[in-house]
């Protein structure tokens, strides 16, 4: 619980809001670490996941958090772009052109 608190504290600090998803991530491998895709960490530790806007937070009992960009919705006649910088550390990643047609 108090993982997902410091997570909502975060995303409100950084106003980005964002979809996060709290699993199971044991892996026999690698006793009381979370493992999600290449990344293996300590509970405590944080990290981006190579090539993925989004970032992992892992818990104490190999318990996970994975917090994503949220769905953005703009009011016609605009439209979403894409990202404007993909490659950025999360949240900076989800940042998304807004594009306005001009009369």
């Amino acid at each position: 619980m108090h993982l997902f608190t410091f997570v909502a504290i975060i995303s409100l600090i950084t106003g980005v809001l964002s979809i996060c998803v709290d699993y199971n991530y044991r892996n026999i491998c690698h006793r009381d670490k979370c493992v999600y895709r290449e990344l293996v960490l300590s509970p405590g530790e944080q990290r981006q996941p190579w090539g993925r806007c989004e970032c992992f937070y892992c818990a104490p009992g190999q318990r996970g958090l994975v917090e994503s960009c949220n769905e953005i919705i703009v009011n016609p006649p605009c439209r979403l772009g894409g990202f404007t910088n993909p490659n950025a550390a999360f949240p900076y990643c989800c940042q998304r052109e807004v594009i306005c047609p001009v009369y």
